[in-house]
């Protein structure tokens, strides 16, 4: 349970990282 929170909190992050660089461009 521990590891599957962490992939979705992982992938979330990433998911806001790249939204943030594509409104930069």
């Amino acid at each position: 349970i521990v590891m599957a929170t962490i992939n979705v909190v992982g992938g979330f992050m990433v998911t806001d990282r790249m939204l943030q660089m594509f409104r930069k461009r």
